[in-house]
């Protein structure tokens, strides 16, 4: 009798459970409905990304190196060294940094082996970026053994410009602004006597080749008509005019379609002042369209960079809200402020930061909700090239945001927090590692962290 009620019982929860799985299930969780704001988030591609790091564009020619006539004397013993010239490395440093300097005291030195230490200083030198820096032994005066060595640390003799074809709506004259201030602050005519530094030359040939409708920008130094200076001539060709991009893609929100054509055109320098003009199209068809103007130009001749732009958005969105009429709209305006404050061969560092107004409408049902939103981003975003384990780029950002959201309709923001003043930071990380080449072809890694 117990196993009998035991087998009934159990076919009995069997059955139970049969039927729980047929039963459909209303508490399923519906899917959450994108709104106006969410659809123009993705909709919006990212930041123009920065500079990369790249190759030295500074030729030195090996032919117009400085020829520095050197004295001819006979062997001496050093007692020390004297250093006249070096306004930029003091003669404790070159002490310290040169460890030969100190071991040559008290030894007998022909002129060869003086010369060899006059090439270590220029040597050095050269590595902190005085980059046609030369030392050399002049003619001996002293009987005391102090050694006198000569720094001549390279200075300008003057900048010139080379435009080559057509000048891409550029005057030489502007392009030498840009090229003074960032050599010189522009404190010489020309430059006119003022030391050359190699992170200086860099960062004026890097903000040169960013403007718009340049191309192969390049610096050339030459010897100048004084001995110990030189003549830096910047050369550069025209670049397009004006571009464009037709491209697709499955990113769009799958309530408004997964497949999206995109359109873009620039315009390259159109007012002669290094400006650009951006206009940006992207469409699902009938779900989403958005457009992007977006217009900037150089502030002064250090590379501040101001611009505004304008982004209207449409959707409507399929099933199942299709049932409701969802749709609405949103509207943007930006304006902001970018200025390297790196520029240079190994790495670069920008600051960013702007205002931007968003306009944003949702209607459900002719219900319609209607949000305002300001917000205040400032961010920092920065690269850098290495040779670790075959070489590779790290890319990193930091966005700090302040802002504040409002309702037309209070009774429409759903809870108390949902509107007022915000704050957040964003952080980005990623690394690209090579792994292989072979010719041509070459193999990295990719990898990326973001986080809020």
């Amino acid at each position: 009798m117990h196993l009998t009620a035991f087998t009934t019982a159990k076919k009995n929860h069997i059955a139970l459970a049969l039927l729980c799985l047929a039963l459909p299930t209303p508490l399923q969780a519906a899917p959450d409905r994108p709104d106006a704001g969410q659809i123009f988030r993705e909709s919006v591609p990212p930041l123009p990304p920065l500079p990369l790091p790249g190759e030295n564009r500074l030729q030195v020619p090996r032919e117009d190196e400085q020829k520095i006539p050197m004295a001819d004397g006979p062997t001496v013993l050093v007692r020390g060294f004297a250093f006249t010239g070096n306004e930029h490395i003091a003669s404790d440093e070159l002490l310290r940094e040169i460890p030969a300097i100190a071991k040559a005291s008290g030894d007998q030195i022909d002129l060869a082996g003086l010369d060899a230490i006059a090439g270590l200083i220029s040597k050095y030198y050269r590595e902190q970026g005085y980059s046609v820096a030369t030392a050399y032994v002049p003619a001996q005066t002293s009987t005391d053994g102090i050694i006198g060595i000569t720094i001549l640390e390279g200075r300008y003799d003057r900048t010139t410009i080379a435009l080559t074809g057509d000048k891409a709506g550029y005057t030489e004259e502007r392009l030498k602004k840009f090229l003074d201030y960032n050599l010189c602050d522009n404190i010489a005519p020309d430059c006119q006597g003022v030391v050359l530094e190699k992170r200086h030359i860099d960062r004026a040939l890097g903000l040169v080749s960013d403007l718009p409708g340049l191309a192969d920008v390049a610096g050339t130094l030459r010897s100048g008509e004084q001995i110990g200076t030189s003549i830096f001539q910047l050369t550069a060709k025209p670049g397009p005019a004006w571009g464009g991009q037709l491209s697709s893609d499955n990113y769009g929100n799958r309530h408004t379609g997964r497949a999206r054509g995109n359109a873009a055109l620039r315009l390259n320098n159109p007012l002669g002042i290094g400006d650009r003009l951006s206009l940006d199209f992207t469409t699902t068809g009938d779900g989403m369209n958005r457009g992007s103007f977006d217009y900037n130009l150089p502030v002064g001749f250090t590379g501040w960079r101001m611009g505004i732009d304008y982004t209207p958005s449409v959707y409507v969105l399929g099933a199942p809200f299709d049932a409701v009429d969802a749709h609405g709209q949103a509207h943007a305006l930006n304006s902001y402020i970018s200025y390297p404050l790196i520029r240079s061969i190994a790495g670069n560092l920008f600051l960013r930061g702007g205002y931007s107004y968003k306009w944003l409408e949702d209607d459900i049902l002719d219900t319609v909700t209607k949000k305002e939103e300001w917000t205040v981003p400032l961010s920092i975003n920065g690269n850098g090239g290495d040779q670790f384990f075959g070489g590779g780029l790290t890319g990193y950002g930091l966005t700090f945001t302040g802002g504040s959201l409002s309702f037309d309709d209070s009774s429409q923001a759903g809870a108390e927090d949902a509107q007022g003043s915000f704050k957040k930071i964003n952080y980005n990380l990623s690394r690209e590692q090579a792994l292989l080449s072979f010719g041509s072809h070459r193999f990295s890694c990719y990898g990326s962290l973001t986080g809020q």
